[in-house]
């Protein structure tokens, strides 16, 4: 894709996000329905692409989980030969060590959009994840100039969802 079309797929990921955080009242308290409903709503701006989609436990369930908990792909054939990861997405509710090891697989990923959904408990905790994962970024010396990444966080239990971009330079 081209930076003009990455950037309208960070855009459009962001909304569906968006339109989901404004589904909250509606939705099951788990953690378990929000990451569903997180894949269901990120796997269909994938699908309207043409990428294949692969999320367990969501409505893309039938192509299996491919190495993160959600991932487009663009194949060739019917042998899904894969020739691009145009996203890949995690997303961890719960602020501990886990969050970062799944934030390092988003930094050892050759997706061109790396998307982290993630919970914190007050703005000072989401800024202090924020720093340790653009730090994580920086100290990685497979990092390559143009590495993008997309950050949607929650903080506390009733604030609107919030998101950051960072390119790597």
């Amino acid at each position: 894709m081209t930076i003009e079309e990455l950037d309208q797929v960070e855009r459009q990921v962001r909304d569906a996000l968006v339109a989901l955080d404004s589904k909250w009242p509606e939705m099951p308290g788990s953690d378990s329905a929000w990451t569903r409903a997180v894949k269901d709503a990120v796997g269909g701006v994938g699908e309207k692409h043409g990428f294949l989609v692969c999320a367990a436990e969501s409505r893309f369930a039938e192509n299996g989980e491919w190495l993160y908990d959600l991932t487009w792909l663009k194949v060739e054939d019917k042998k899904r030969i894969v020739v691009d990861i145009p996203l890949a997405l995690e997303s961890e509710w719960t602020p501990d060590d886990e969050m970062m090891f799944d934030f390092q697989k988003l930094v050892v990923s050759k997706a061109q959009l790396r998307v982290m959904v993630f919970w914190a408990e007050s703005d000072r905790a989401a800024d202090q994840l924020l720093t340790g994962f653009i730090d994580q970024v920086r100290r990685f010396q497979g990092s390559r100039s143009g590495d993008r990444y997309l950050f949607v966080y929650y903080v506390g239990d009733d604030r609107p969802l919030q998101s950051k971009s960072h390119v790597y330079r």
